[in-house]
């Protein structure tokens, strides 16, 4: 239906004689109706700029909610750090954190240039990998230690060769020695510099979990089998922790740090990062230190706001991806292995936002699956210690062996 436009024009004309107050008015009325007018569609093009729009004004706030809590965060860094440098001179540690035991002639018997003619000819001997620090060599019985296929791990030439590095594989060698009597440890057989020769075992936690190999789906047919691969990662964590003099701290905890043997038995593995804890002289407490954030997905929340205050239980949060590996056979983030999604898989760490675990895996492992969680604490305090989730694994493996049992009978 058309609009009418009316307009009216009113000319004062005489005045009634009869009423004085009467206006006489010669109304002019016009009438025209306006033609009806589509509305144009917005374009594609359009919709862009408004969504562009949009975009550009969330990444402002979060820009400036970000900026807003670093600096938060590097005033309460400031604050700890002073409290931290008055504390300095009355951290004591043990004689033993500054030993070494280097054993230099035995890993200079190593012809490597042999052992790379052999690796180029298809053996299985030689270069296996390397990560970031190191490369990895499978040495041959006639150049390891009691006659046994070993490990031989040497530092990348892209690193620098400094006091820095040297200490960082002295304490490699030094926690493998000071550990030798735990079966959930790697067997070191040398150390020279920034090598180390040690026992081969060829399957980590990580591809046993996940069953990339057929070949490897026996150690997880059952849930039994997957409490003993937890309870065996779990006490070789404990064994770092519960040290006298201790704890050493792994600091790059994961899954793919624990190798597994032919037996089934787990052992930790690569220490090349981790940090010996001291005590304060007066409140016999462990000393406060900061390590420099690593990428990755696998850190603590207190590792990646870089606060100057952290501890032991940097390594149970990280056990508590372990688990979910060890629960799930996949990583706890589904976007793991995409490298831009790295930055924001860390902002939720940071938030408090923990993996989801598949139903079905909840119905099947219930405790397990609250335990992984508890170690997924924001808040260090709350995580229970490597000796409390030992216990934890233990009860309930009796269970699983007693409902085992049970069923045999039947």
């Amino acid at each position: 239906m058309r609009r009418r436009n009316v307009s009216y024009t009113a000319t004062e004309e005489t005045r009634s004689p009869e009423d004085p107050q009467c206006l006489v008015v010669d109304v002019e009325k016009s009438v025209d109706f306006q033609k009806k007018t589509r509305r144009k569609s917005t374009s594609w093009l359009q919709w862009c700029c408004r969504i562009s729009t949009y975009v550009l004004l969330l990444s402002v706030l979060v820009w400036a909610v970000s900026w807003i809590q670093i600096l938060v965060e590097e005033y309460h860094y400031r604050s700890i750090q002073r409290v931290m440098d008055k504390r300095k001179t009355a951290c004591a540690r043990p004689a033993w954190q500054k030993l070494q035991f280097p054993t230099c002639n035995l890993l200079h018997e190593i012809d490597l240039p042999h052992l790379e003619q052999r690796h180029a000819t298809g053996s299985s001997l030689g270069f296996l990998a390397n990560g970031y620090w190191r490369d990895v060599w499978a040495v041959d019985s006639s150049s390891s230690y009691n006659n046994e296929t070993a490990v031989l791990k040497i530092m990348r030439l892209k690193h620098d060769i400094d006091a820095h590095n040297f200490d960082r594989h002295r304490r490699d060698g030094l926690v493998m020695e000071r550990l030798t009597a735990s079966p959930h440890v790697i067997d070191p057989y040398g150390f020279c510099g920034n090598s180390v020769l040690t026992e081969f075992l060829s399957k980590t936690l990580d591809k046993v979990a996940k069953g990339l190999d057929p070949s490897l789906v026996k150690y997880t047919r059952t849930r039994l089998d997957r409490l003993q691969l937890a309870l065996g990662a779990a006490r070789g964590l404990a064994a770092l922790h519960e040290i006298p003099g201790g704890p050493i701290i792994h600091v790059d905890l994961g899954a793919r740090q624990f190798l597994v043997g032919e037996d089934g038995n787990v052992k930790i593995n690569d220490f090349n990062r981790c940090r010996f804890m001291g005590y304060y002289k007066t409140t016999k407490q462990p000393c406060d230190f900061r390590i420099q954030i690593a990428p990755g997905t696998d850190r603590a929340p207190e590792e990646y706001r870089e606060l100057p205050s952290q501890n032991e239980k940097l390594d149970l949060f990280s056990f508590g991806n372990v688990l979910y590996i060890i629960l799930t056979g996949r990583e706890p983030w589904p976007y793991y292995y995409w490298g831009y999604a790295e930055p924001i898989i860390q902002r939720l760490i940071i938030w408090g936002i923990k993996p989801s675990l598949p139903q079905r895996v909840r119905r099947s492992d219930p405790e397990l699956s609250e335990l992984m969680y508890l170690l997924y604490a924001l808040n260090p305090d709350d995580r229970p210690s490597a000796a409390d989730v030992v216990r934890s694994i233990e009860r309930i493996l009796d269970k699983e062996n007693v409902a085992h049992a049970i069923s045999l009978s039947k």
